[in-house]
């Protein structure tokens, strides 16, 4: 029997679960319909790949108060869910918002799974483990670093383990000369890509600069830069013919055969695409992120021999890249395992989605429940102003007054504009006014429904 397939994404500071989840939807045989929403500007990105979705504001876009947010996360999963008939919703995150866990309380039927990637930092994110108990499955993607892996998730028993899932694994690559000729790239010429990130967390400009400039000062290389369709700071260009701009691609997976080596972030999506695909690549790991241990994951791949890592001397480490692409090309280090965790993620969805029968709590999901509740009662009872107290004296981020946004529906310059569309541009998300992306080919009782979702959290001016 077909089973449907609702996966849910959090925002993150690049495209990583949103690449992940595309590749698990690409996997899903023909008979089995997936949708994704994801919290991630770049969800329109997925068009591409023939894949339908729908972009859901995160909680850093303001638009809604944090404390009417999570009600309107739930209230939106429900709906989609409803509408496209789900038999199983996977949401990939590491730390699973209550929104989402609010629509699992009203949605007792259908199976929920935590897609909980692991190689987290030691002693971060640890507050987050016991949501486990909210969900009905946890599932966790393979890392080829994962013996290096000294996180809180590392060695948890509460989980089912499937290889590495990568975008690698369901795009077909052009060729060589088609590759170049897309992204405008010298044929003859040897071509490293430089890809450093979004830059939403943690300066790419600087770094990918001397970088960019040793490549062109110690070698006759090519330089294609990457900018990412969400990129908030970016490596600057050169005025040099052996630099060009790759702008916008999505999926790269698809272009890799034109690149001769990569100097890369080493997250997860990086490490597991260019890695398999047998490319030299030298691994800068973003030391500025929250959870994702970026630094261990390149140790290890160094360690394994399948990359090398840059130092704190990026000129220097340019220097001693170009010796390891020899030697790599040299058929020197061994190649990678490839990935094929996109396929193992779809039958264990499926699975669930046929063997799952809704059972009553356990006292461990009672008491986690009790401990999401007594949270969202303590910030009620402080109120907006008192939250931000103590998220100010925590140092961490304050949230905007309790009441609705203030939108129109109507063109104005005082107001907002609420704005709906089942055709987004990224540039739209974006944007000031807040977007109400509407599922392409929805039904219009699900409109309808979206409507009155608006209705309940915005404060709609005629």
């Amino acid at each position: 029997m077909s089973k449907s397939l609702l996966l849910l994404t959090s925002n993150g500071v690049g495209m990583g679960h949103l690449a992940r989840q595309s590749a698990v939807a690409l996997a899903a045989p023909a008979d089995t319909r997936v949708t994704i929403m994801s919290m991630s500007a770049a969800l329109p990105s997925i068009g591409q790949l023939g894949l339908l979705g729908e972009y859901c504001p995160g909680p850093d876009r303001r638009w809604q108060p944090d404390v009417r947010w999570p009600h309107y996360v739930s209230a939106r999963i429900q709906a989609i869910a409803n509408e496209v008939d789900a038999d199983v919703v996977s949401f990939d995150g590491v730390a699973p918002y209550r929104g989402v866990t609010l629509a699992k309380r009203e949605m007792p039927d259908t199976p929920f799974v935590w897609f909980r990637r692991g190689m987290w930092q030691p002693g971060a994110n640890e507050g987050q483990l016991w949501k486990a108990d909210l969900f009905d499955f946890v599932l966790e993607p393979g890392d080829l670093s994962a013996a290096a892996d000294r996180g809180a998730t590392a060695g948890q028993d509460d989980v089912v383990r499937v290889p590495p899932v990568s975008l690698y694994q369901t795009i077909e690559r052009l060729n060589r000369q088609d590759a170049r000729s897309a992204l405008n790239l010298t044929l003859e010429t040897t071509t490293v890509l430089v890809t450093l990130g979004t830059g939403r967390l943690g300066d790419v400009a600087s770094p990918g600069q001397t970088i960019v400039d040793a490549i062109l000062e110690r070698t006759n290389w090519q330089v294609a830069v990457l900018k990412s369709a969400i990129a908030e700071n970016i490596i600057p260009l050169k005025p040099d013919a052996r630099v060009r701009e790759v702008s916008g691609v999505f999926p790269l997976v698809k272009y890799l055969d034109a690149f001769d080596a990569v100097v890369s972030a080493a997250g997860y999506n990086a490490v597991h695409e260019f890695l398999p695909a047998g490319l030299p690549t030298m691994l800068v790991p973003n030391t500025q992120t929250r959870t994702d241990d970026q630094v261990a994951r390149a140790r290890e791949a160094e360690h394994q021999g399948y990359a090398t890592v840059a130092g704190d001397a990026l000129a220097l480490s340019v220097e001693q890249f170009e010796g390891f692409v020899s030697r790599f090309n040299a058929g020197e280090h061994p190649p990678a395992p490839q990935v094929d965790g996109a396929t193992a993620t779809v039958e264990a969805l499926v699975w669930l989605a046929e063997s799952y029968k809704p059972n009553k709590r356990t006292l461990v999901q009672t008491f986690a429940r009790a401990r999401d509740d007594a949270k969202a009662a303590i910030k009620r009872v402080l109120g907006p102003q008192g939250t931000n107290a103590v998220k100010r004296a925590l140092g961490r981020p304050t949230e905007p007054p309790g009441k609705p946004m203030r939108v129109t529906l109507g063109e104005s310059s005082e107001l907002p504009v609420l704005r709906y569309s089942d055709e987004p541009t990224i540039e739209e998300i974006l944007g000031n006014d807040p977007v109400e992306h509407v599922l392409s080919g929805s039904s219009s009782g699900y409109r309808s429904q979206r409507e009155l979702i608006a209705d309940e959290f915005y404060d709609i001016v005629p």
